[in-house]
């Protein structure tokens, strides 16, 4: 089982677009994939839950912070081989309630842990922050992958994430591999944009993914709809484009 963490401290970087559409990506190639909604925003929990509140009892919340058994708060999902573990506005409460406790940030690991006979995949959606939750993730993982945009906020935020993986690779998770630093909302035929890509190439080099997500219309389209670009538009270049990033990050 590979856990891969989607992971930056911005905001407005397509964290969960990204890892929603590479869900559809392995769905479509026959995995089993978990989806872990570690943002009290629920954002990815919301792609899934439509209007019905219905991941509200069945959360990563009320299994960490009111023993709810992981197997009970895994819930199906209308995506072929995926299941989810939704999130929770309580998981804002994640740090003061864990505040005593030196070993929480191996918590999800060890919850995962039990898991690993029956997904291939798990997909770790991280909260816009470097705190517990996203820690706790990191700390879960084999692999974790930055999404930026092609601005200095994002730039200075990748940079900030690398200082912390440090600390985990050194205290908690000593394999800890970054996938890559992956360019998103990439609006083309802008000078500005062109002017940041350099720089982010000039900066991390080889880590910088060849692959870039593209700002288009569509991605809203098929989450308005409740689905990944990947079935709700196979053929379009925006599925392509995420069938390559799962191809180059080797998932």
């Amino acid at each position: 089982m590979k856990i891969v963490s989607i992971a930056n401290l911005k905001g407005g970087v397509a964290k969960t677009t990204i890892t929603h559409n590479l869900a559809g990506v392995l769905s479509e190639q026959g995995k089993r994939v978990l989806l872990v909604d570690m943002d009290y925003q629920s954002s990815l929990t919301a792609l899934f839950e439509g209007d019905e509140a219905r991941f509200e009892n069945t959360n990563i919340a009320r299994v960490l912070f009111d023993h709810m058994p992981l197997s009970d708060a895994i819930q199906p999902t209308n995506l072929k081989g995926v299941a989810i573990l939704a999130a929770d506005i309580d998981l804002a409460l994640l740090d003061s309630r864990f505040a005593n406790d030196l070993n929480a940030h191996f918590l999800l690991a060890e919850l995962l842990e039990g898991q690993k006979n029956n997904f291939d995949h798990v997909l770790i959606d991280c909260p816009p922050n470097l705190l517990l939750g996203t820690r706790m993730a990191l700390v879960a993982s084999q692999g974790y992958l930055v999404p930026v945009a092609a601005d200095r906020f994002s730039l200075r935020a990748a940079m900030h994430v690398q200082d912390v993986v440090a600390n985990i690779r050194k205290r908690a998770n000593p394999k800890l591999e970054l996938l890559g630093i992956l360019l998103s909302r990439v609006a083309t035929r802008r000078k500005v944009t062109e002017d940041y890509i350099e720089l982010f190439k000039k900066q991390f080099g080889s880590q910088l993914l060849n692959t870039q997500i593209k700002e288009t219309i569509r991605f809203q389209e098929a989450a308005t709809a409740g689905e990944p670009i990947t079935t709700y538009l196979p053929n379009h270049e925006a599925s392509d484009i995420f069938r390559s990033l799962a191809q180059e990050i080797r998932l």
